[in-house]
């Protein structure tokens, strides 16, 4: 699914012939190959100044291409720079990249027990590495408390591994974990 989002301010007068434009636009995109829905939403601001966005969605890149291209298209942006404060029209795969959603059916989730085997492997090298050669002699070579020792190991251990390690790994092991 491919996002193409135009942000619109509207002349004061003329917020409901730029609602009217929209629509239009809206409809015209519906007619085009591999269109999936439109939205049109206000902005919620507390000011005098009106905003409007609509947010078109198309199946793929080359779809919303043949739109922005199309003729029609061309004429509404047209009348927009005549009647409109400001328009600002955002392809987001050419200015931020391919913004493309998978459906859930797509999606693909690691399985648990694989996941499970990794984060044993990362814990079991941590603590026989660096929970043993680093932290417990830190701990005792500054006269901490055995308990607090344990504690703070246990911490910088999950923490390491939770923020650091497997994120890390699972994006990089992704295809061996679904």
């Amino acid at each position: 699914m491919i996002t193409n989002v135009i942000r619109i301010k509207p002349f004061s007068d003329k917020e409901e012939a730029t609602l009217d434009w929209m629509q239009q636009m809206a409809a015209k995109a519906a007619a085009m190959p591999g269109y999936l829905k439109t939205e049109i939403v206000e902005t919620n601001r507390r000011v005098a100044e009106k905003e409007f966005l609509t947010i078109l969605q198309f199946d793929n890149k080359a779809n919303l291409l043949v739109w922005e291209n199309d003729v029609s298209r061309k004429e509404q942006m047209e009348w927009a720079a005549v009647n409109l404060a400001q328009i600002n029209n955002t392809s987001l795969f050419e200015e931020f990249g391919v913004y493309a959603a998978s459906s859930p059916v797509e999606q693909q989730h690691p399985n648990r027990f694989k996941v499970y085997l990794l984060a044993v492997g990362v814990i079991f090298t941590l603590i026989s590495t660096l929970a043993q050669y680093v932290l417990m002699p830190l701990g005792k070579f500054l006269g901490t408390p055995p308990l607090l020792i344990i504690f703070l190991n246990v911490a910088t251990l999950v923490a390491i591994v939770s923020f650091v390690v497997m994120p890390f790994l699972t994006k990089r092991l992704y295809k061996y974990l679904v």
